[in-house]
């Protein structure tokens, strides 16, 4: 068999004309049938480029292609090998169709429209070729065309998706403040297409014949570069210009501010070349020669530029680096933030800026190298660590100089980087560390004076029931850092118990400055993102520790329950601004906030435990189920005490009403069982070896029924106005509430054992419950042949799913009932 799929993998290589170009490397060149290596980015780049695309995409055109997906899904699934192709290629074309007839009428008069449709028409050819790529018959029945498509999927994705993603870029941040993340995001398709990829389908292999001496050739490498070398070359040059064409075809008058647009351009400029030099290995391969021999130097580089960029290349690093830098120095002293760099004039606080970023570059450089002297001699280079403390100490001063400290932090900040660098040289030292403590929080204080000097007034929270002082807010700000600096000290000892200690602390003193900065009513004081990014970092460094075994799995736990709580704080204060003024929740609030945190809290300890405990298999049992209804009773309770804030908003959300609380008290317990259910499903999925949806479906089943009691708004304010009758509907809901309690209740009954005449009498008043409840809900929209026409649905239905559930079991019962 080995020897039969090498003879078909050589006549594909005969039938793609590789026999001059293996003859050249001395080497067989081989066509491999597999699985494409760029999936995964191609599949972020299109998706990127599909989103950009959604304005012209309606709810028709995406009908059509969920219809398209749905079939090319069926046709595969049935084992339709070339049906299945040609039906994709069938639904991108109709799609596209689509696209056109919804958009034609504004072709003619809006040429973004066109061009909209045109980069569309690319990204569905770019669907298409990667789908095609996937096919194994079709690979070793077309190998020519797989490795042209190949090569069009990595020139034509990061092309294609360029126009969306700047598009998104705009619209999040601006023509001014998008060109950053789109000349990271051109950097990122660089990485990702434009840098040495090795083909997924051609190799070079070795000659079973011929006898190769493995210490002539040790690091050559058998696989050959996806794209050529002028086309990676070409790509290369497009996506290092984008963003600076890009930047300046976006500014609406250049002459405004010629300045700022040839800094940035040269800033982008700088970036690239940083890029492109840092590793050029890989993102310049196609400017490596293939031979050492004088005709492969000749053909590969006759200019001898590869030679030129390895001698010069630490020198246009720098400038590159020093371009860049000065970009980001310049727009930095002309943003917003300008007035934190007032202590020196135009343009002196500019170059000592400038040379501040030079001596962080060169510390970090030689730390570095220090640290890897260290790991090879044992000890460092007692040279390097005194210019590393200098720098340091002249960089901590220039700092100073440039935010326009008075004189007396100017040496504070000279002794902070001196006691720091000392501190890291000899740990055993707690003196210095001290030292730096006091001295960095004097000068934190001072920022902070600085900065929130503006704020005169006390800060109230929780419905204006508690006031915070402006100076203890201060001082839990200094707390903050006091603790991560502590924790960072503490972190060298040999006893990690105080360390776990000053983490959870800092994570709670750092949940509270954030519910008193994000409880203001002022916009823009704490956006709702820092939330979720403190969360998420605090979570990672949590599990970074366990990982190191620096920490308990206790402490983890703790310290991930912590970061994970806050998060419900900040959604209950988040969903109760609507509510403040509600007199049934005025006073007692804040109580209702601390018991909801505390049962959080412990919710999330009982989850990040289970995880822990999960990921490292202490136990060879599943997680007991002691511990799953402990976490789902606290979930509840938690959920329950934020009735009056995200149950409240949950209900009113989908009742596209606002009522009053008393009247919603079986709507907000049947949400909160429901929210409760969604909860736990994931984890008695991820942890109990038990059926996760039988047991969640129930109360899923209960809490939307619940939920449905609630008096939806159906009626607009004419039908209510004409004096029409609506004492019929809770009747009506109740009715609805029974008959989903029917289906519920169905799925547990054992049928099987029934009479066919009991399970259809079952069925039948399930339908009648269910279209009378809908006729006296809908009252007086609905009518007597629409009740009907409901009930005969209704109970067709049913009667087809009991039939299919005598003939199914288990899982399979679950995908009829879908």
């Amino acid at each position: 068999q080995g020897a039969a799929d090498r003879y078909v993998r050589q006549e594909i290589a005969e039938r793609l004309g590789l026999n001059e170009e293996a003859n050249r490397a001395h080497k067989p060149i081989e066509f491999h049938p597999s699985s494409p290596t760029y999936n995964f980015a191609v599949t972020v780049t299109l998706g990127i480029a599909v989103f950009g695309l959604m304005p012209i995409i309606g709810s028709f055109s995406l009908t059509v292609a969920l219809l398209g997906a749905s079939c090319v899904y069926i046709a595969d699934y049935l084992g339709y090998r070339k049906g299945s192709v040609l039906v994709l290629l069938a639904a991108l074309g109709v799609f596209q169709l689509s696209l056109m007839l919804t958009n034609g009428r504004h072709i003619l008069h809006n040429t973004g429209t066109f061009l909209a449709l045109i980069n569309t028409a690319i990204v569905c050819a770019v669907i298409a070729a990667v789908a095609v790529t996937q096919y194994r018959w079709i690979q070793i029945t077309f190998p020519e065309l797989v490795v042209l498509l190949e090569k069009f999927v990595l020139v034509a994705a990061p092309v294609s998706s360029l126009p969306s993603y700047l598009s998104t870029c705009i619209a999040l941040g601006g023509s001014r403040a998008g060109a950053l993340p789109f000349a990271a995001g051109c950097i990122a398709l660089q990485y990702l297409f434009a840098s040495r990829r090795a083909s997924s389908f051609l190799h070079k292999v070795e000659d079973d014949d011929m006898e190769h001496n493995a210490e002539d050739v040790p690091d050559e490498d058998l696989s050959l570069p996806a794209l050529d070398r002028e086309t990676a070359a070409i790509l290369t040059v497009a996506l290092s210009v984008a963003p600076s064409i890009a930047y300046v075809t976006l500014q609406s008058d250049p002459q405004m501010e010629p300045a700022m647009i040839v800094v940035t351009v040269i800033g982008f400029l700088g970036a690239n070349v940083i890029y492109l030099l840092w590793d050029p290995e890989v993102t310049l391969w196609f400017m490596r020669p293939t031979s050492t021999t004088m005709t492969g130097l000749l053909r590969s580089d006759p200019l001898g530029l590869w030679p030129m960029m390895v001698k010069y290349r630490p020198y246009v690093l720098f400038f590159g680096y020093l371009a860049a830098m000065e970009a980001a120095v310049y727009r930095l002293l002309h943003s917003r933030y300008q007035y934190l760099f007032v202590g020196l004039p135009k343009p002196w606080n500019g170059i000592l800026m400038i040379a501040i970023g030079l001596m962080i570059t060169v510390t970090a450089v030689l730390i570095q190298r220090t640290m890897a002297a260290t790991a090879q001699q044992g000890h460092p280079v007692t040279k390097d660590k005194i210019v590393i403390l200098l720098l340091s100490m002249g960089a901590a001063v220039g700092i100073a100089l440039v935010s326009g400290m008075p004189p007396f932090f100017h040496p504070l900040s000279a002794l902070t980087a001196s006691s720091f660098n000392a501190y890291l040289i000899d740990r055993r030292n707690g003196t210095n560390f001290v030292l730096f403590c006091i001295t960095s929080t004097l000068l934190l204080m001072w920022w902070m004076y600085r900065t929130f000097s503006f704020v005169i007034m006390d800060l109230r929270v929780m419905t204006d029931a508690t006031v915070i002082p402006t100076p203890i807010l201060t001082v839990s700000v200094m707390w903050c850092y006091l603790l991560g600096a502590i924790s960072f000290g503490l972190s060298f000892s040999e006893n990690k118990k105080p360390m776990a200690v000053a983490l959870v602390l800092l994570a709670f003193k750092v949940g509270w400055v954030e519910h008193v900065l994000y409880s203001q009513r002022e916009t823009g004081v704490y956006p709702g993102w820092l939330v979720f990014a403190t969360s998420a970092a605090g979570v990672a460094l949590a599990l970074r520790l366990r990982k190191n075994e620096i920490m308990s799995v206790e402490a983890a736990s703790i310290l991930m329950a912590v970061f994970i709580s806050k998060i419900y704080t900040f959604l209950t204060e988040v969903t109760g601004a609507a509510y403040l003024e509600d007199n049934d929740i005025q006073g007692i609030r804040a109580v209702y906030v601390i018991v909801g945190f505390f049962t959080a809290l412990t919710a999330s300890f009982i989850g990040s435990l289970m995880e822990l405990r999960h990921r490292e298999d202490t136990t060879n049992t599943s997680i007991s189920g002691e511990a799953i209804w402990a976490f789902s009773t606290m979930v509840f309770m938690a959920l329950i005490t934020a009735h009056g804030s995200i149950l409240r908003s949950f209900v009113d959300s989908l009742s596209n009403h606002v009522g009053a609380l008393s009247t919603e008290l079986d709507s907000l317990l049947g949400a909160g069982i429901f929210l409760t259910a969604v909860i736990t499903f994931p984890v008695l999925k991820r942890y109990a070896k038990r059926n996760a949806v039988q047991d969640c479906l129930a109360p899923m089943a209960v809490g939307v029924g619940l939920v449905l009691i609630h008096p939806f708004a159906f009626f607009t304010t004419e039908l209510i106005d004409d004096g029409e009758n609506f004492n019929t509907t809770p009747f009506g809901r109740l009715l609805l509430l029974a008959s989903l309690l029917m289906l519920v209740a169905a799925r547990f009954i054992p049928f099987r054992s029934l009479p066919s005449a009991i399970r259809m009498g079952f069925w039948i008043v399930t339908a009648a419950f269910a279209s009378a409840a809908l006729h006296l809900i809908l009252y007086p929209a609905s009518s007597i042949g629409f009740s009907a026409s409901m009930f005969v649905f209704i109970g067709l239905t049913a009667i087809v799913v009991d039939i299919c559930h005598n003939h199914a079991a288990g899982a399979e019962s679950w995908i009829v009932y879908a």
